[in-house]
């Protein structure tokens, strides 16, 4: 295979929650600990037919007055689930 990153991709994850509730005191905010939770579940993580997620950043989502939250990225490096054994050398010629 001359090029093994053609199946890269970029992952994003949109977390929303109504701002009435993001508060939950001593200092947490609800969408954070929740990308927290999912950053610790996907980071560095080798997912079957994507790749290993690789977190690239997190940006603000405010959708209105009242949805807010975060988007997180990844992105997924190197899936080989779905290519012949043949062209990695898995099997003789």
């Amino acid at each position: 295979m001359k090029n093994p990153q053609f199946r890269d991709c970029n992952v994003f994850i949109d977390v929303l929650c109504h701002t009435d509730y993001w508060d939950l005191g001593n200092f947490r905010l609800r969408p954070l600990k929740i990308c927290g939770y999912i950053d610790g579940i996907l980071n560095n993580t080798k997912l079957t037919g994507i790749g290993t997620f690789q977190f690239t950043g997190c940006n603000e989502l405010v959708l209105d007055e009242n949805l807010s939250g975060y988007t997180l990225s990844y992105a997924a490096i190197h899936g080989t689930d779905d290519v012949l054994p043949s062209q990695h050398g898995w099997i003789e010629k």
